[in-house]
């Protein structure tokens, strides 16, 4: 953030996980006024921070309103705790007052997973990293 207002540096954005579709070209951005390429960057930011699921975890949350287990298994990295994480919280959300419990077989495990993550992903109005 500029120290005049909120809006975003170009510095501290992750294009990586801006929609494709919103990134314009140079030749477009150098005649952007400064109010559009203010507002630009606030858009892009936005998108930025979006929670946005993968076509694989897109199928299985699909799937987890038609069946009452889902198997999702494979190798490390192909989404399955951030797909548990943000299927958990859209259920707490649609269902105010539900408790969750994830686990891991290891507190190491446990921290490098679902807290880590957790403590990003969660808004801490709603969510509550309680460490014993």
């Amino acid at each position: 953030m500029t120290e005049s207002d909120d809006t975003p540096d170009i510095e501290n954005l992750d294009l990586g996980n801006v929609d494709p579709e919103l990134i314009l070209p140079d030749s477009v951005i150098d005649v952007m006024t400064e109010q559009e390429l203010d507002a630009y960057l606030k858009l892009l930011h936005q998108n930025a921070n979006e929670w946005r699921l993968q076509p694989h975890q897109q199928r299985a949350e699909d799937l987890a309103t038609q069946v009452d287990e889902i198997m999702f298994g494979g190798s490390a990295g192909p989404g399955k705790t951030e797909w548990l994480m943000w299927h958990t919280w859209h259920q707490c959300l649609k269902y105010p007052g539900l408790r969750a419990l994830m686990i891991r077989r290891t507190f190491p495990q446990l921290r490098r997973s679902l807290i880590e993550r957790s403590l990003l992903r969660f808004d801490p109005k709603q969510a509550k990293y309680m460490p014993s």
